[in-house]
């Protein structure tokens, strides 16, 4: 029996394309993750300065604004976003000492162009 090439294609983007997303969300979270207990300068001096430093009830937060592949500098609007945009925004919560005690990260984008973010 013989597979016609576009019910291939649909068992492609039914079951590979969701566990290979699965991959990069887990890998996504484990790069970020292993800033944990690291000095704000470390990811600093590796990501550069980020878009945004906000104290905000209490916390100290970072984060770094990308859309299609450009970090956003400081003081620069959000572009609004297209259906197409390629972006990624992640955060790190430091402590009184300067110590990451939280990341988290949202985009469509973030873990293609930032494989590399681990520590």
């Amino acid at each position: 029996m013989q597979t016609s090439l576009p019910f291939f294609k649909m068992l492609l983007i039914a079951f590979v394309l969701p566990i290979t997303g699965g991959c990069a969300t887990q890998a996504m979270n484990r790069a970020i993750a292993s800033w944990q207990n690291q000095p704000i300068s470390a990811a600093i001096a590796e990501w550069g300065a980020p878009s945004e430093e906000l104290k905000v009830s209490g916390k100290h937060l970072y984060l770094w604004n990308n859309y299609d592949d450009v970090l956003l500098p400081r003081s620069s609007q959000r572009p609004t976003h297209k259906p197409d945009t390629k972006y990624c925004t992640r955060l790190l919560e430091v402590d009184g000492d300067g110590k990451v005690i939280f990341g988290g990260w949202e985009g469509s984008d973030c873990p293609g162009i930032f494989s590399g973010w681990a520590r």
